[in-house]
């Protein structure tokens, strides 16, 4: 009987130490349990510093397996403000932790939450469900209103222009400011020094906001105050501009320091990075030996700007003009706003579907006439009171447009000239011009327009010695061609067949008709062949004559030179 118990008793131990085995294995390899630790750090955050829009933050996500044995395939997601922003699936080795990098750009102020979690769905069961989710709460600020005429001296200037971008401003800025080099748009995206451009146009992918303010002086100085919100900072650009072999010194207190490149003897460039934007001054002082160090420590009154820009608010026209100059469905990219002592002028750049568009709208003393001639596509009604002028903007040396072309359409009036600069694809030049003579018509404006001159003529060559031709008129619709002849031979002459093409020569229209010594004879043609889809000012056909002179058929072939109306 004591045998028995013994046994007994053995296997019960058996079976009770079978089943904390199978306990111990279940719960670190079966699933159902998973030890693991959630950590989401902030790289260098320092709570004392603030952040700003746009800037850019890094983040170590820690996942720690505390158990034995590796955890497989464990699903992991991070939210932002309850947005998932990322997930993985993390294979974890026993007692170990593997590391995963993020980053996140704030696009504007205000509290941001975000979280890690393990098991996002909830349908695994967690050893310590406290551990397995991690959340981090920051605060970003508003950053300062910008108000750049107080980091610039402006009492003496003599021409300003103050211009802000946003979204695909920079780079449509960047396309009509450098790629064609035009006029109207200097000194929009930059003063005209070359360094700070070139670093403004590396930065362009990195630029949210941008703010700009161009100042010229009595004493021929000029300066530029860039703010931009960049997730570039002062430190950035400073490298951006030693990659020029330019030298840099940092100078001024504070955990985000100022730095200053000398180019030349009067021309230096200053970077800082405070309150929200990355800032840079351009100066050229053209008087003494104050550089833009000078102007960063100092804070300026802005009333002399102020009074300038009132004047232009107060242009009712000009603004009127300026504001409807743009068509409807388009999204806004940038405004420029340029004053002197004798103009004012308005830039609004936007875009679509269609292309990227700028309209410049400047208010000058009145004309009285416009001694220039069009070496383009005209346009004339003047029931819309519109006679515009569209050509084309050539780009410079060795930049490729990537079949893409900018035809500027210009009107202009006694008081104000005003331009529609249309970037589009190469193939929609001719759509282009007739848009943008449809969008002045609709501004329906009380002044009357002069009108353009064109210094092309239409013009032809029979080829036959004796047979002179002009071109009277050509309908672009239907392509339909009238010439006038003139024999100025000793015998009459005889136009059996007039052919008129571009490539190939479809069809002869029959003639039959004679013209005696001295005389004139009109005829029409049709011209066939599609002209080419640019915006070409002058078409030229040939034109294919068969003829009778002193009993002798014979074949020639001259040229029809139209110009190209492209009238809607």
């Amino acid at each position: 009987m004591e045998n028995k118990r013994n046994i007994l008793l053995y296997a019960l131990i058996v079976v009770v130490v079978a089943a904390v085995a199978f306990v111990v294995v279940y719960t670190v390899v079966a699933p159902g349990s998973y030890p693991i630790k959630v950590q989401l750090k902030p790289v260098g955050y320092n709570p004392s510093q603030a952040i700003y829009p746009y800037q850019t933050m890094y983040f170590n996500l820690v996942l720690t397996n505390y158990g034995r044995y590796t955890i497989k395939n464990m699903p992991v997601a991070v939210y932002v403000n309850n947005v998932l922003y990322a997930q993985y699936n993390a294979t974890i080795p026993g007692n170990l932790n593997v590391t995963a990098h993020l980053n996140y750009t704030y696009p504007y102020n205000g509290t941001y939450a975000f979280k890690a979690v393990a098991d996002p769905a909830g349908i695994l069961k967690i050893t310590n469900p406290s551990l397995a989710t991690s959340i981090v709460k920051l605060n970003v600020s508003e950053p300062e209103t910008p108000n750049l005429f107080t980091t610039l001296p402006n009492s003496n200037a003599t021409y300003i222009k103050t211009f802000s971008l946003v979204g695909q401003g920079p780079e449509i800025s960047s396309i009509f400011a450098n790629t064609y080099n035009l006029s109207s748009f200097e000194k929009f995206f930059e003063p005209g020094y070359i360094v700070v451009d070139s670093i403004l146009t590396q930065l362009i992918p990195e630029i949210y906001v941008e703010n700009g303010a161009y100042l010229h002086y009595a004493n021929n100085s000029t300066a530029l105050s860039e703010w931009i919100q960049t997730s570039a900072n002062g430190s950035d650009i400073a490298y951006l501009l030693s990659k020029y072999g330019l030298r840099t010194r940092e100078f001024g207190p504070g955990s985000s320091p100022s730095f200053i490149s000398v180019l030349t003897n009067k021309t230096s460039i200053c970077v800082t990075s405070n309150s929200g934007w990355t800032k840079m001054i351009a100066y050229f002082n053209n008087s003494g030996p104050q550089t833009c160090e000078n102007i960063l420590e100092n804070t300026y009154s802005p009333m002399y700007a102020n009074t300038l820009k009132a004047d232009i608010a107060g242009s009712n026209t000009l603004q009127s003009i300026s504001n409807d100059l743009e068509y409807a469905n388009s999204t806004f990219a940038g405004k420029a706003v340029t004053i002197n002592s004798t103009n004012m002028s308005v830039t609004n750049l936007f875009y679509n579907n269609f292309g990227f568009f700028a309209s410049y709208v400047r208010q000058h003393p009145p004309i009285k006439s416009l001694n220039e001639s069009c070496r383009g596509l005209l346009y004339s009604n003047s029931t819309t009171r519109v006679s515009a002028c569209s050509v084309y903007a050539i780009p410079q040396n060795g930049i490729n447009t990537h079949n893409f072309s900018l035809i500027n359409t210009t009107q202009v009036t006694s008081n104000y000239t005003m331009s529609l600069y249309s970037f589009v694809n190469s193939t929609n030049l001719i759509n282009a011009h007739y848009n943008a003579v449809k969008l002045i018509g609709s501004l329906r404006l009380n002044e009357t327009p002069f009108a353009w001159f064109s210094p092309f003529k239409n013009s032809c060559e029979t080829g036959i010695p004796g047979l002179d031709c002009t071109v009277k008129s050509f309908n672009q619709s239907d392509s339909k061609l009238n010439l006038g002849f003139f024999n100025s031979l000793h015998s009459a002459i005889k136009i059996n067949t007039l052919g008129c093409y571009l490539l190939l020569n479809l069809r002869n229209e029959s003639v039959n008709s004679e013209i005696m010594p001295n005389s004139t004879l009109d005829l029409n043609a049709t011209c066939s062949g599609i002209a080419s889809s640019a915006a070409a000012v002058t078409t030229n056909y040939t034109m294919a004559l068969n003829y009778t002179l002193e009993n002798k058929t014979s074949q020639s072939k001259g040229y029809a030179d139209v110009v190209n109306s492209y009238f809607p």
